[in-house]
């Protein structure tokens, strides 16, 4: 324990943000280190899923906790900003998918997926599914052409 108090020390010291966070994240990544070197072979942090689920209760108890009435005063606003942003964001991206599927004779399923914001796995795995052209998402997704990328 003092070994990750001593890292949250020394993050808290180079001004970084959440040093007890990312110092016991720091401290346990050089105990794990040092520890294998001087066993010989990798150690495996292991957590029981009994403390698991008690850590998160614990977690989502402190969040909770930390909630004021004053945090939600801008929410609708902010919603409805955000909802407005997200659909003229998905009516560009199609109309940009329609007109290359228009203008090189693509199937429309295939220019949305490479036009779609998502990771390449993903966009693969769904144009497959479709039966779209897996290659050409792939490809697009690659390119650096996506919003994504």
């Amino acid at each position: 324990m003092r070994y990750l108090s001593l890292a949250a020390a020394l993050v808290k010291g180079c001004h970084l943000p959440a040093p007890w966070l990312l110092g016991s994240m720091i401290g346990v990544a050089g105990a794990q280190t040092i520890g294998s070197v001087l066993a010989g072979h990798n150690l495996v942090i292991w957590w029981p899923h009994g403390l698991m689920i008690i850590a998160q209760l614990l977690i989502g108890s402190s969040v909770g906790a930390s909630l004021r009435r004053t945090m939600f005063a801008g929410l609708v606003r902010t919603l409805f900003v955000g909802l407005l942003s997200s659909i003229g964001l998905i009516l560009s991206m199609f109309l940009c998918a329609l007109l290359v599927a228009k203008t090189t004779g693509l199937d429309l399923m295939t220019a949305v997926l490479a036009f779609s914001p998502g990771g390449i796995a993903e966009m693969a795995t769904t144009s497959v599914v479709l039966g779209a052209e897996s290659t050409f998402v792939v490809e697009f997704k690659c390119s650096g052409s996506s919003p994504s990328a």
